[in-house]
């Protein structure tokens, strides 16, 4: 009996696979807890194109991540801050303060999960910070920590 995976099942594929499986397999594991359906012409052809709408938003999204990385890899961004007479900042600058910074300055935005930050920036300088963009994409962007 062919059918077409809802859901990943470990021994028989990923979801939206076509298989051949036998009929007691399909009606006594895979139909009771929904992770097959019988696979109908109508069905495969509806599972395609969700497919190819998926490949196409992740080339959309790779594609406005590398638009991204070419704009800000290598820029630096400057965040001012209160800090001592000796350079040491009252606070830690977080992601938040990168974040915007970016979007005031290079007019990108980036969510704060995307930013990470080696060290904590407890005081002035200038410090690399790692931005994910993408799977295996990522930018390098200098931040110049100044003292208010």
């Amino acid at each position: 009996m062919k059918i077409i995976l809802l859901e990943h099942v470990r021994s028989l594929g990923q979801k939206g696979e076509v298989k051949e499986v036998s009929d007691g397999y399909f009606q006594n594991f895979l139909s009771p807890r929904r992770l097959a359906r019988p696979a109908t012409a109508t069905l495969v052809s509806h599972v395609h194109a969700q497919q190819a709408k998926a490949v196409e938003k992740l080339e959309m999204l790779k594609e406005s991540a590398q638009a991204v990385f070419e704009k800000v890899n290598g820029k630096s961004v400057n965040v001012v801050e209160k800090a001592s007479e000796g350079g040491k900042l009252y606070a830690s600058v977080s992601a938040k303060e990168i974040a915007a910074a970016m979007k005031a300055q290079l007019k990108v935005e980036i969510p704060e999960k995307n930013i990470e930050i080696s060290t904590q920036i407890k005081s002035t300088g200038v410090f690399p910070v790692t931005l994910k963009l993408y799977k295996d994409l990522n930018a390098e962007l200098l931040v110049n920590v100044a003292a208010a």
